[in-house]
């Protein structure tokens, strides 16, 4: 077997986090009750001795894991989720909640696990834990929301993997918790982040977020009589690969271009946009005449609105912070000679709708999250080019790859923003994904003489 696991154990917050926490599930938290868990991979090249491992790193990563937790008390809490009556919480007790934490070595070959060439999905699934099972009562289920696994390649890298419930959190705020794990690691204290304050650190109040009184029982009214999401869903084999394209910034600058001059009117061409375009219009082609040409694509996007709330809040607000954009498109129009002007377009006007909506951001929230539940062809975005994931360096230097691997079971695409360009996930069985490569990898020159 390449990967074994060499110790399981529980990581409290350390002292100073606060004796207990109850924060309760708003509307933008309680929407993500029902759907998959969060499960990304961090993979860093950092060629550790197995000695060097267990005497010092993992003792380090341990140690700054209890103190960023100190400030992140959710994660290490469960989400207690009534049946009879009140409304969905998180709850943190010190002496009672702690966050699972897996160490495993794994022998497998780390560069062909960290390239973008096709890999089996099932493989990935080694190094990434489960999150520890729900409790259930009479009146309740109470279920943890975070487990973590390290894993050691000796001699070759480091593999963090995270599993959270999207309830919990979105992405945004894991990558923030992320980004504190490692800080701390990497500085050997938390004496920094405490002198920045509100600025590195998590805040946690729900009473300044705009609608929550009126959209909360909405939102719970339409869930509470399903069960929550407690496990993983992935049935194996998945019989899915995974592969990574990649789009410079030159490339994406020259897609922009021609989105403005074919439509010069059109708002928010941004980098964002026309990625998405480009790969929606692409998975599009590669299904080919299997769809018809008038049922109708949706893109999912969604979109941080932390700044856009009235008021707004801090980036570093804790918890879910995300509306859904939706932007459609007949099948017929994406998969052709004009599909990517199609998606840019599409994409451009249903983020032009949102913003420019005078009632704010929140109009027809509720609206578009029950049309996205119902449609039948929909591509998913899962992350976001403003992430700093080179930011995220436990003192090892910056992360080599990241995998996403939610979106095997969820359909969508992963997003991360490089140095130099975007790398784009996908996970589709290998016909489809080979489908999508011929027209994805086709020179963007040539592509864009073409349009």
């Amino acid at each position: 077997m390449d990967t074994k696991v060499v110790e399981k154990c529980e990581i409290s917050p350390s002292d100073g986090g606060g004796a207990e926490q109850s924060l309760p599930l708003i509307y933008l938290d309680v929407a993500w009750l029902l759907t998959h868990h969060m499960r990304i991979l961090n993979f860093y090249s950092f060629p550790s001795s197995k000695q060097l491992f267990f005497n010092t790193i993992l003792p380090n990563l341990k140690n700054s894991l209890s103190l960023a937790l100190k400030h992140f008390l959710p994660l290490a809490g469960k989400i207690v989720f009534p049946l009879n009556s009140g409304m969905p919480i998180s709850r943190y007790a010190s002496g009672q909640d702690s966050v699972s934490l897996t160490v495993s070595i794994s022998h497998s070959d780390f560069f062909l696990l960290t390239g973008n060439h096709p890999k089996n999905a099932d493989v990935f699934y080694n190094f990434i834990p489960e999150i520890p099972p729900a409790v259930y009562s009479s009146d309740s289920i109470t279920f943890p929301v975070m487990a973590l696994q390290i894993t050691l390649f000796p001699n070759q890298g480091i593999c963090i993997g995270v599993a959270t419930h999207h309830a919990i959190a979105d992405g945004a705020a894991i990558i923030c918790f992320l980004q504190t794990w490692a800080s701390i690691n990497k500085f050997q204290g938390d004496e920094h982040l405490l002198a920045l304050g509100q600025k590195a650190l998590p805040v946690y109040d729900r009473s300044a977020v705009e609608g929550s009184s009126r959209l909360t029982p909405r939102i719970w009214e339409m869930v509470k009589n399903s069960k929550p999401t407690v496990t993983s869903t992935v049935s194996f084999p998945t019989h899915k690969l995974r592969e990574t394209f990649f789009l410079s910034d030159q490339e994406i600058a020259e897609l922009k271009k021609l989105v403005r001059l074919r439509k010069p009117g059109l708002a928010h061409v941004s980098s964002f946009a026309v990625t998405c375009a480009r790969v929606w219009s692409c998975m599009a082609a590669a299904a080919g005449d299997a769809v018809g040409d008038d049922e109708l694509e949706y893109l999912s996007m969604p979109v941080d609105c932390r700044a856009r709330l009235r008021p707004p809040l801090p980036s570093t607000y804790f918890g879910n912070c995300l509306v859904l954009v939706l932007a459609e498109c007949a099948h017929g129009r994406l998969k052709g000679s004009e599909g990517l002007v199609a998606a840019a377009e599409a994409i451009g006007e249903a983020i032009e709708e949102i913003l420019s909506n005078e009632k704010g951001i929140l109009d027809g929230s509720i609206v578009r999250y029950l049309k996205y539940m119902e449609a039948k062809r929909v591509v998913g975005v899962s992350g976001s080019l403003r992430f700093d994931m080179c930011g995220i360096d436990y003192g090892w230097g910056g992360m080599k790859k990241m995998e996403a691997l939610h979106i095997d079971v969820s359909g969508s695409i992963s997003l991360f923003k490089t140095r130099d360009g975007v790398e784009v996930g996908l996970s589709m069985p290998k016909l489809n994904i080979d489908a999508f490569a011929s027209l994805f990898s086709l020179n963007i020159h040539h592509t864009l003489a073409n349009l």
